[in-house]
Order: structure tokens, then C-alpha cells, then sequence
């Protein structure tokens, strides 16, 4: 699904946009579903 894909710095970028990135916010490689506890 490559069209899907998006950049680290992307993310990291609109997180800021939103004033939502702080010393809180870990980011997880990956697709969403993966990266959630089970």
C-alpha cells in the first residue's frame, strides 16, 4: 500500500502544525494497526 506511505519528517511536521508535538509524543515506524498494543 505505497500509497499510504508518508515521511517521519511529514508526520512530525503536521503534529507541529497542530502544536501537538512535545516531549510526550513517541512516533512508531509502521503501519498504525501494527503499532498498537494487544
Amino acid at each position: 500500500m505505497e500509497y499510504l506511505k508518508v515521511s517521519l519528517k511529514e508526520v512530525q511536521t503536521n503534529f507541529r502544525s497542530f502544536h501537538l508535538l512535545d516531549d510526550r509524543v513517541h512516533f512508531c515506524k509502521g503501519y498504525f494497526v501494527d503499532s498498537l498494543p494487544r
